[in-house]
Order: C-alpha cells, then structure tokens, then sequence
C-alpha cells in the first residue's frame, strides 16, 4: 500500500494514510471549508500574480491536449451549471462583452466569418432546430425584433439575395413544390386585397416593357399567333363583340365542341373545313342587338358568311347543339 504521510516522522505512525482515504478527506474538506479556501486562494493569486502567471502559462503550453481533455470532459459532467454560470456572467457584463467581441470581429473579421461558416456547415441541422424552437417559444420578441430593425434586416436580405440569386431561388422553389395549396391561398388573398394596385403596377410594367421591347415582342406575338391559330380567332371575334357591346363570351373549348357536333364543316353550302375556313357566324348579328353566346354561333365558311351579312338566318334546323 503507497502511503501518504501528513508529517513526514514515521511512515507508519498514526498520521499516515493510504492516498485513496486522504483524497476522500481532502474532499470533504473542501466541501465544508469551500468559501474559505477559495478567499485564500485568490488572495494567494492576487498577491504573486507576477510569479503565478508565467508557471501557468509553461505548465499549459506543456499539457495542453490533457487539460484541454480535463476541461472538455467536467464540462461535459456539469453542462447544466456550466450554462448557468455562463449566462450570470453575460447578463452581469453584457455591455463589456459585446464591446469586446465587436472590437475582436473589426479586427479578425476574416477569421471569424471563415471559423463561424464551418461552424454553422457542421451544426447546421442543430443550429436550426434551435433557432426555430426559439422562434416557436419567443413570438413576442421576434415580432418586436422585427419592427425595431426593419430596414437593417431589409437590407441585410438584399444584399443576401444578390449575392446568392441562384441558391435563394432554388430553396423558394423547393419549399414551394411542398407547400403547393398554402402558397395558392395566400396569393389569392393578397391578390384580393390588393386588386385594383396591382392591376395598375402590372399594366405599367406592361406598357414599360413593350416599349422598350417592341419588336421582340410583335415577335414573340407572331410566333404565338402562328401555332395558335385558333385561339388567336377567338380572341378577335370576343374582342369585336366587346366593342359592339354584346353579352356574352364564346370560348375557344365551346367554338371546338361545335364545330365537332356540326362535323367540322359549314351548314350552308356543306364544304368541310379542310376545304375551306371555318368561321363564326352570329346567327342573330351583333349589330342587330345579338349576343355572342354559344347559343348564337354556327359554323359557316368565310364565303356563306359574307354572303349572309347581316340577315337573320339560322342554317341549324333542328339539329341545335345542347348548350
């Protein structure tokens, strides 16, 4: 048995203990002596501060993956005690700390976005379940944050966007694919609420454009106009019955279901239409006060319906299509 001897006279006199019982009596020495033993010992430091302080720096550059290990590990055993005494002295030296830290950050700008980046890179999953129980638990405060600091977090988010166009883009696209019907609604809404502005932003932005674009655009109209023939017919045979104020719209799906339901052809001299154009005729003219519902349409070639000016002649017969 190694044995520690308190006195040093006899190595087996009375005062002599194994070093086991004299670690359990230093202990509980030190839990019912604590505030006094601390008071000595910095008194003990403040008085050879110039002697302390260069041993502790040797001992440390000396050991320093063993006290590193120590260190990590009782951290590691008291984490609760650790945190709490680490926010006492924050709120306790608030002002100085952040004094500090931002003239740090000024001086090793560099080195702390490079360190804090890796950082986040490894914790990322970590940092952000935080930050959103935080948000979830403190709604309060973020609001509160937010409408102290509006222009600086404005600011902040432009700048961030520019320089990460592509990556913003592409997370907004991801979380959009996921929230399909929760991004319909709220663009409903917003659109509603704000229908008359944004009509009016929209159409000047339109008018800006064209301006500045016009013949990229008469050729990008052309284009269109070209595979979407006829589309491109309705849309002029609605707008003419606007000007003409008659009630009623004729879509290009119901102008297909009648040409379908007449076989495709006119009903007054029976050309098909691969023969010939098919137009829309009014059977009631619009000048004549009709409407330009589907129930006033019939299919007649672009000759039969010239000829027909502006008569009132129904071709149907019987055969009316459903409406």
């Amino acid at each position: 048995m190694e044995l520690f001897n308190r006195d040093g006279k006899d190595e087996l006199g009375k005062r002599a203990f194994c070093k086991a019982c004299q670690k359990v009596r230093s202990a509980k020495y030190y839990q019912e002596n604590k505030e006094t033993i601390r008071e000595k010992t910095n008194q003990h430091y403040h008085d050879n501060i110039d002697t302390i302080k260069p041993k502790r720096k040797v001992y440390r550059d000396a050991n320093k993956e063993k006290l590193a290990a120590v260190g990590k590990e009782w951290r590691e055993a008291n984490k609760e005690q650790c945190v709490e005494k680490a926010r006492k002295y924050y709120q306790s030296n608030r002002e100085v700390i952040k004094k500090k830290s931002a003239k740090y950050h000024q001086e090793n700008r560099e080195h702390c976005n490079k360190r804090n980046k890796e950082y986040q890179q490894k914790n990322i999953v970590r940092l952000r379940a935080q930050a959103k129980k935080y948000r979830q638990d403190n709604p309060e405060i973020m609001i509160s944050y937010r409408l102290e600091n509006k222009e600086k977090i404005n600011k902040t988010r432009t700048i961030y966007r520019q320089a990460n166009r592509e990556k913003v883009r592409e997370t907004y696209r991801k979380w959009v694919e996921k929230n399909v019907e929760h991004v319909k609604e709220k663009r409903m809404d917003y659109y509603l609420k704000n229908k008359d502005r944004l009509n009016e932003v929209s159409k000047k932005r339109n008018v800006k454009w064209y301006q500045e674009n016009k013949e990229r655009s008469k050729k990008a109209t052309r284009a269109w106009a070209a595979v979407n023939i006829e589309k491109v017919r309705t849309m002029r045979s609605n707008r003419r019955a606007r000007e003409m104020k008659a009630i009623g719209i004729l879509t290009s799906k119901e102008w297909a279901h009648i040409l379908r339901f007449y076989g495709n052809k006119c009903l007054d001299c029976g050309k098909s239409g691969n023969e010939v154009e098919i137009t829309r005729d009014h059977v009631n003219p619009l000048i004549n006060g009709g409407s330009n519902l589907a129930s006033n349409i019939q299919p007649l070639c672009r000759s039969c319906n010239s000829s027909k000016h502006t008569k009132t002649t129904d071709f149907r017969k019987e055969q009316i299509y459903d409406f």
